[in-house]
């Protein structure tokens, strides 16, 4: 007699989110000291919100989860963190407990001193690109944002989980409520039944899921 074993469900079981979702759940971050970018435009005018930073010294806006993926310029930015510019504030950035993804943005060759620039970041995009090949970079980008196994990641190291019972228990729970999309149920059983204090960036991730 065959015996078959229930597959275990996994993320990958759920639909991913349509391109217009991903559209209106992200939020993208220049920070960029130049006055007048096209490309932000372009992107506004596709429906993205988008939040231009001039000078990369809001430090604590970059912590809060907020941005899904931030745009950083080389030049003329995070200055206050010292004198290599967007290098200091990508790796501010890179060593956030949850960073975003951040796409390296410049027109200009660095030094090989600077190139930390590049490494860090999880793409380059290159400001003389085409709207169209930008925008390629950009959904890329946004696509592995929204992927709901880094998402669960970063609610676990939000709440600061090790005990795996406790991990595996918010997961079940998690795939309980994406298959009724039940936002509130996952909500109770992390704050209530686990009794974990309320925690905004855990909301919002929660958000890029439901």
């Amino acid at each position: 007699m065959l015996s078959f074993i229930k597959k275990k469900k996994t993320f990958e079981d759920f639909p991913k989110l349509s391109r217009q979702e991903i559209i209106r759940k992200s939020r993208i971050l220049f920070i960029d000291d130049d006055d007048d970018i096209t490309l932000i435009d372009f992107l506004r005018s596709q429906g993205f919100s988008i939040d231009h930073d001039k000078n990369g010294n809001d430090l604590n806006k970059y912590d809060s989860g907020l941005y899904d993926l931030i745009i950083l310029d080389y030049y003329g930015v995070g200055t206050n963190l010292g004198d290599k510019h967007g290098l200091e504030l990508m790796r501010y950035l890179s060593r956030n407990r949850n960073p975003a993804r951040i796409i390296a943005y410049t027109s200009r060759s660095l030094s090989a001193s600077e190139a930390d620039f590049f490494k860090l970041s999880h793409a380059v995009l290159i400001k003389d690109l085409g709207l169209a090949d930008s925008m390629e970079v950009i959904e890329s980008e946004l696509n592995l944002c929204f992927d709901k196994n880094l998402i669960f990641s970063k609610i676990i190291k939000e709440l600061d989980i090790t005990d795996s019972q406790k991990i595996n228990s918010i997961k079940e729970n998690l795939y309980n409520a994406i298959n009724s999309s039940d936002k509130t149920s996952i909500e109770n059983h992390i704050f209530k039944t686990l009794r974990f204090t309320a925690n905004k960036a855990v909301d919002i991730y929660l958000g890029k899921i439901f």
